[in-house]
């Protein structure tokens, strides 16, 4: 009697946390930040996505800091979500950007270290691989940066996305200042852009 009882109130707060949380997600997504939080502080029992969706909440807001507690909370509960590896690394990368010079080195491998756990977790993830080869095209070689493994990732991106392998590609060329060629590439990009339907 106890176990069912237990059962019945287990299932009742997990259908109670799921309406919060896609009410929260409809606040998020009319970038209402700060209602979306008000509705998750109530959950009684925060799973993996609520975390993730308060860490991406305090993202849109600014506050890294709370952002990065949230999704190591939500890594913490499924180490293996790509997705919220991804946030946990572009949060790492905002703080690296406004960091003191020593906190910004440490701030930029946790952003490395965390895009690369998203690709190897998902290594279609669109998302993942674009801010991976944005990450190793800006980023210093003592960071983990470089040309050679960004052009790595783009040979990967061109396995799924012939324009935007080439718009990566224009990138790497205007850094080796290589214009005519990145001009080629860009040509290339909007060429094999899919077409927009007229709206």
């Amino acid at each position: 009697m106890n176990l069912l009882l237990t059962l019945l109130l287990l299932s009742i707060s997990a259908s109670a946390s799921q309406d919060l949380l896609d009410r929260a997600k409809d606040l998020y997504q009319h970038t209402d930040y700060k209602a979306s939080l008000q509705v998750l502080a109530s959950d009684p029992a925060p799973n993996a996505a609520t975390h993730c969706l308060i860490g991406k909440n305090h993202y849109m807001l600014g506050d890294w800091k709370q952002a990065t507690d949230s999704f190591e909370q939500a890594m913490a509960l499924a180490p293996t979500n790509a997705e919220y590896a991804l946030w946990l690394g572009r949060t790492y990368g905002r703080r690296a950007e406004i960091s003191s010079f020593v906190m910004a080195g440490f701030h930029a491998a946790k952003t490395r270290q965390y895009l690369e756990k998203a690709v190897a977790l998902s290594p279609h993830y669109n998302e993942a691989l674009n801010d991976l080869f944005a990450y190793y095209l800006e980023a210093p070689g003592f960071l983990g940066g470089g040309a050679d493994k960004a052009e790595a990732i783009a040979l990967r991106i061109a396995e799924r996305s012939p324009a935007e392998y080439h718009f990566a590609e224009a990138q790497l060329a205007e850094r080796r200042k290589d214009y005519p060629a990145a001009e080629q590439h860009l040509r290339h990009a909007i060429e094999k852009a899919p077409a927009k339907s007229a709206g």
